[in-house]
């Protein structure tokens, strides 16, 4: 039987690949290692497989090289020490998906809806329950700009700039100005009868 593989699934079978990359042996502790190279093949196949399910997991390890690219010749204390810094490096990076898992959860999972408090504290007996917002006699600008959110006004005012220059767009191609030409009336339709 086997079961499906979410977000869950896959921070379990991170876990295991760190805890086997923290318990190399010295010996396995190399690029040129099969258990190492299995480990990273296998967790390069498990980040690609979370992100398929359209998780943005960052998949920094692939380009890691664990060897110091060179020409000449490099000594194996510093392909050692570039090996044990980008294994720690990734390591790192995975601890820390594990670790903003336990804090936040599965991050496509909505967060329980927030109750909005005066909404959800009950009216205590006796209290003044607000009144909705009445129009006045006469709108006045000092109480539309009192009692209308601004984001209103800006929303206005670039709806009016998107649709004036959509307008001059339309209007500079040719079949804007053949509609212009179209919907303008002629110059001799314009002089009144009788007058020459």
């Amino acid at each position: 039987m086997s079961t499906a593989f979410d977000y869950t699934a896959f921070i379990g079978e991170l876990r295991e690949l760190v805890v086997r990359a923290r318990e190399f042996r010295r010996n396995e502790n190399n690029l040129n290692s099969e258990s190492f190279r299995r480990w990273r093949h296998e967790t390069e196949e498990l980040i690609h497989r979370i992100n398929r399910l359209r998780y943005d997991i960052a998949r920094a390890i692939e380009g890691r090289s664990f060897q110091v690219m060179a020409y000449g010749s490099i000594s194996a204390r510093e392909q050692e020490e570039k090996f044990d810094r980008d294994l720690s490096d990734t390591l790192a990076e995975l601890e820390l998906v594990i670790s903003r898992f336990e804090r936040y959860g599965d991050p496509k999972e909505k967060p329980p809806a927030r109750v909005n408090v005066a909404q959800a504290a009950p009216v205590a007996a006796g209290a003044a329950i607000p009144e909705p917002l009445a129009a006045p006699e006469k709108v006045t600008i000092g109480w539309l700009l009192a009692n209308v959110p601004v984001t209103w006004y800006l929303t206005l005012a670039l709806s009016y700039a998107a649709i004036f220059g959509a307008r001059m767009t339309v209007a500079s191609t040719k079949l804007g100005m053949t509609i212009v030409e179209w919907v303008t009336p002629s110059a001799s339709a314009a002089k009144p009868t009788g007058s020459q």
